[in-house]
């Protein structure tokens, strides 16, 4: 099945686009690679401290890894949710896969509602992150809890060490939106599959 992430991939970012025209493809690609590498560190560490290991940033880390976990610190004291660590899903009526970073689930006893909650370690949150959790709740959920589940982006400034938090309700039309863009990434990938056949 095709990834969420693999569906999105097809949506274009101008801002991007410009932004990789004017320092180059070598440069892009090279600082692509690091901010990845960034991302996916603050990922493992985080998902660690949410499974109960104990986490210690050492001070030879990155600027940037240590002030994305300053920030994740701080998030952490303005919000205590319950969270559940993501783990890879399939959903065989809807025909695709993902894996949120995390989750509260309203059946929890300590949980008051259903959230799906994304970490970003980027500039700004894009409307493209509110389309890519609406694609988890019908992974997570059945659809009669959809009504009661919130969207919740914890953007991690790698900079500034701060954290912005952004919330909304889940919206159905969003999550059309995206069974849309992943119909016309499966009719293209079936298409290039064809041509790279013949």
């Amino acid at each position: 099945y095709p990834r969420v992430s693999s569906i999105l991939s097809i949506i274009r970012d101008p801002d991007l686009e410009a932004w990789q025209a004017h320092v180059g493809d070598k440069a892009a690609k090279a600082k692509a690679r690091h901010t990845a590498h960034i991302g996916t560190t603050l990922d493992t560490l985080i998902k660690r401290e949410l499974r109960g290991t104990t986490v210690c940033v050492p001070k030879s880390a990155p600027s940037e890894i240590r002030q994305g976990w300053k920030a994740w610190q701080e998030y952490r004291q303005l919000y205590h949710d319950p969270f559940i660590v993501g783990v890879p899903l399939v959903s065989k009526v809807y025909g695709y896969a993902g894996e949120p970073d995390c989750h509260v689930s309203g059946e929890h006893p300590n949980a008051t509602r259903f959230i799906v909650a994304d970490l970003k370690a980027t500039t700004r949150i894009r409307e493209k992150f509110w389309i890519q959790m609406s694609a988890y709740v019908p992974l997570l959920w059945p659809e009669h809890f959809w009504p009661q589940v919130r969207l919740r982006v914890i953007r991690l400034d790698t900079f500034l060490g701060t954290c912005e938090v952004q919330e909304r309700p889940f919206v159905r039309q969003v999550w059309e939106t995206f069974m849309s863009l992943k119909k016309v990434y499966v009719d293209w990938f079936n298409t290039a599959n064809k041509e790279d056949a013949h």
